[in-house]
């Protein structure tokens, strides 16, 4: 979804608000997460836990050629490190689907549309 809104850690309920509604009647989808999420969950149909392992994680972290470190070098790694399992276990507990973000990127596409078209398609 482009031009997400919210500031760093946080989406802004308001612009959420507007890019849903500006999108229909598509289907937008968001990936990424925020500190406010899951106060946020509500607004969307469905919400994908893309599942993956430390290890994968860091080797995905240092693979990233983009305009920024963040998660690459001191403490935002440890903060990751330590996140991570925390923020998985949060979000399987609300209910979200928990899809093996440790495949192929194609895969996993796959089967988010898979969800998702099962949904549309009783």
């Amino acid at each position: 979804m482009p031009g997400f809104p919210g500031t760093a850690g946080a989406w802004n309920p308001a612009r959420l608000d507007e890019l849903i509604r500006a999108a229909a009647p598509a289907t937008p989808y968001v990936c990424g997460g925020a500190d406010n999420q899951l106060q946020l969950a509500g607004r969307f149909t469905q919400v994908f836990l893309l599942e993956i392992d430390e290890p994968t994680m860091l080797a995905r972290l240092d693979a990233r050629r983009d305009y920024h470190d963040w998660g690459r070098i001191g403490d935002t790694r440890e903060y990751l490190r330590r996140k991570l399992p925390k923020l998985q276990d949060r979000l399987l507990a609300s209910g979200a689907i928990p899809i093996d973000a440790g495949r192929p990127l194609d895969q996993v596409v796959d089967a988010i549309l898979s969800h998702t078209l099962a949904r549309a398609w009783p």
